[in-house]
C-alpha cells in the first residue's frame, strides 16, 4: 500500500499539494506502482461530500481499482509505504501536478484572472467591488473557481499569465500556469503565511503580496479568518510591478 493521505485533505490546496502531488513517488519508486493507493484518507461516502477529491483523482487517471478503501478501520498490509511528510508546494510537486493534469509544456497564456471571494463566510474582501474595478482596468476578469469542475479550473488557469486574489485555496490553481507568470496575493496582517509565495517559487512565477489591516468584527473572532479591505494604491502598485516583471 502507498499512503499519500496528509492532514486537511478536505481543503483543495492541501489535497492537491500534500496528497495528489505525492503521486510523483510512483515515478521515483517504480515498485510502488503495484501498490494500492490511499490518497484522500476519506471513505468514498465522505469523499462524495467533497466532490473535488474524486474528480481530481479521476482526472489524473487513477482508477477506482487502484484505490484502497478506507473508513478509519485498522488495515493490515504486507508492506506499507508512507512517504516522508512533505507539506506545501515544491518544484517536483508543481511539475507533477502539471504533468498529471496534462498541461505541462504549454506556452504561457494571456488571461488575467481575479479569484473573487464573493459571498464567502470569512476572510471577506470588504471593498471587493472596488478591487474588481481596479483590476479590470489592468485586464483582469473575475472568476469563481468553486463554481467550476476541477478540470475546468485546470484549463482556465493554464490559459492565464497572471492570477490575483485574496488568500484562499482558489489561488492553488496558479500552479497550472506555465512558468513565467505572476501571482498577486491579498491578505491581512493576521494571516501572513508563505503558502502562495512557496507556490510561486516552485511553479516559476513572480509573486506580489499586498498586506492589509485585519477588521475584527467581534473580540472573540478568530484573527486568522478576519475580513479586510484592500489598500487600492498598494494593489495598483503591485499589479504594475508584476506586469513589468512579465
Amino acid at each position: 500500500m502507498l499512503a499519500l493521505a496528509s492532514y486537511s485533505t478536505n481543503n483543495y490546496f492541501h489535497f492537491l499539494t500534500d496528497s495528489l502531488a505525492q503521486l510523483h513517488w510512483r515515478d521515483r519508486v517504480p515498485a510502488s506502482r503495484k501498490a494500492k493507493l490511499i490518497i484522500s484518507g476519506y471513505s468514498q461516502e465522505a469523499e462524495a461530500l467533497l466532490p473535488f477529491m474524486g474528480a481530481a483523482t479521476k482526472a489524473v487517471g487513477v482508477a477506482l481499482s487502484e484505490l484502497q478503501p478506507t473508513d478509519g478501520t485498522l488495515l493490515f498490509c504486507r508492506k506499507a509505504i508512507f512517504p516522508r511528510r512533505d507539506t506545501g508546494m515544491s518544484p517536483w510537486k508543481a511539475q507533477c501536478l502539471r504533468k498529471l493534469f496534462g498541461v505541462e509544456g504549454r506556452p504561457r497564456g494571456k488571461k488575467r484572472l481575479y479569484v473573487a471571494r464573493g459571498a464567502a463566510p470569512r476572510r471577506r474582501v470588504l471593498n471587493e467591488a472596488a478591487v474588481e474595478k481596479l483590476l479590470a482596468g489592468h485586464g483582469f476578469v473575475s472568476v469563481n473557481p468553486g463554481a467550476l469542475s476541477v478540470t475546468e479550473q485546470v484549463e482556465l488557469f493554464a490559459s492565464a499569465e497572471m492570477v490575483a486574489g485574496p488568500h484562499g485555496a482558489g489561488l492553488t490553481n496558479a500552479v497550472f500556469m506555465a512558468p513565467g507568470g505572476a501571482i498577486i496575493e491579498m491578505t491581512h496582517d493576521q494571516r501572513v503565511v508563505w503558502t502562495f509565495h512557496e507556490v510561486a517559487g516552485a511553479a516559476g512565477h513572480a509573486y506580489v503580496c499586498v498586506v492589509n489591516d485585519a477588521v475584527m468584527n467581534k473580540k472573540d473572532d478568530d484573527a486568522l479568518f478576519a475580513d479586510f479591505s484592500v489598500d487600492l494604491e498598494a494593489l495598483d502598485a503591485g499589479v504594475k510591478a508584476a506586469i513589468a516583471r512579465l
